[in-house]
């Protein structure tokens, strides 16, 4: 997991997304944030919520891959989220049993980080979870 803290300065051009499954994304072209500018990211929508509140304020992002994950805002609430554990499930207990585990693990690796790792240190920072 990858944190980067700075004065959020832009958010641009976001475009909002559903998948089969009815979870809605946010698209970012580009985030200026502090002397950084970052492209190609995704988050959940209901957290692009609380990322938009921090604009013009100082905030740290916890980013995995191209998705940003969770955002501690200026009053240090930390808002993260939370990703269900059915990825897991599928990975290690179905698809080996199908003979292709390792091939979706390795597809799925960003997913599988998030959910064994980030996903675990943002709730014990005292993160509040938002579902996709």
């Amino acid at each position: 997991m990858r944190e980067v803290t700075g004065v959020l300065n832009m958010l641009g051009s976001g475009t909002s997304s559903v998948n089969q499954i009815g979870k809605s994304f946010t698209h970012y072209d580009t985030i200026e944030i502090g002397d950084q500018i970052l492209q190609k990211l995704r988050t959940a929508r209901s957290l692009n919520d609380f990322i938009e509140r921090g604009l013009g304020r100082e905030v740290t992002l916890y980013l995995i891959g191209n998705r940003i994950i969770g955002v501690k805002l200026q009053d240090r609430k930390l808002y993260y989220w939370k990703r269900s554990k059915t990825v897991v499930f599928i990975c290690v207990v179905l698809i080996p049993l199908w003979g292709i585990g390792l091939i979706y693990a390795l597809l799925l690796r960003d997913d599988l980080r998030h959910i064994l790792g980030a996903q675990p240190k943002l709730a014990a920072m005292g993160g509040i979870p938002l579902k996709s």
